[in-house]
């Protein structure tokens, strides 16, 4: 069985950019096969183990130990053999632009290797890590290197406060009239959204909607009925909510539950530091 344990951002000026770190570990070989599904925030992945493979309509991408994919508009395949040891930089939808430098929208559906566009950052990552080494020192070194590589002028109060602002209240209203609320162009927004976490408000609205139905069918021990539960998630009937769903997740919400191992089940064997 795989487990993910996250651990806490320890620098200040680290933690309005960075959610958590996470580790993913097994202790014995595992043969990993497993759906990815869209989220509408960036990993840096880093793999002490054997190489991760993507598949995205039906393609393979190899990995390098470092990459990332840019915010996927649909459901990919992630495959891993072996014992598994992969550590992980999960920034919040704002925070990833500050560090790669490059409007975020250039990686949308990508997946894309550190050494191509941080070679500096993901050069020293790779000589300075190994598997002998703590998760403690691990951290130390990535926010050590982190600090060093962010560009913390990219990022202010306001660009931070419009991004927490959004995900509580966008999805109570329409963009047009989040922006009227905010005196805001929603032109700019649209801008700002593209640049900063590579999709646009209305497809960071979706995705943001559908991780929380998709964790509200997850944590849930009864069934629970599609038309409340797409009603409750402002989707227009539940047609419009199973059309939605299985193009993130390639089936429906009663075969999504009834699925074998997937990410979605990682993500509950979660212990936190």
């Amino acid at each position: 069985m795989l487990f993910t344990t996250k651990y806490e951002v320890r620098n200040p000026l680290l933690k309005p950019l960075i959610k958590y770190y996470w580790f993913l570990e097994s202790q014995l070989p595992v043969n990993v096969c497993h759906k990815l599904l869209p989220v509408n925030n960036i990993d840096i992945i880093i793999n002490l183990s054997n190489q991760i493979n993507y598949i995205k309509n039906e393609k393979v991408i190899n990995t390098g130990m470092l990459h990332f994919n840019g915010i996927q508009k649909q459901y990919s395949k992630i495959s891993q053999n072996g014992k598994i040891s992969v550590m992980g930089i999960s920034f919040f939808s704002h925070g990833i632009y500050p560090f790669l430098k490059i409007p975020v929208s250039e990686f949308s559906d990508k997946t894309v290797c550190l050494n191509d566009i941080a070679k500096n950052f993901a050069d020293r990552i790779e000589s300075q890590f190994n598997l002998n080494q703590t998760i403690e020192e691990r951290i130390n070194i990535i926010e050590t290197e982190l600090l060093k590589y962010i560009d913390f002028e990219l990022i202010n109060d306001r660009i931070i406060h419009l991004f927490n602002l959004f995900r509580k209240k966008g999805q109570l209203v329409s963009v047009n009239n989040f922006c009227e609320q905010q005196g805001i162009n929603i032109k700019w927004l649209e801008r700002t959204f593209l640049k900063y976490t590579g999709i646009t408000p209305k497809s960071f609205k979706n995705v943001n909607r559908f991780q929380n139905i998709s964790s509200q069918l997850l944590s849930s021990s009864e069934s629970r009925n599609l038309t409340i539960l797409s009603h409750e998630n402002d989707y227009y009937d539940q047609t419009h909510f199973i059309k939605e769903f299985k193009k993130y997740t390639g089936c429906t919400p009663s075969h999504f539950l009834k699925e074998g191992l997937s990410v979605k089940e990682i993500t509950r064997n979660v212990q936190v530091i």
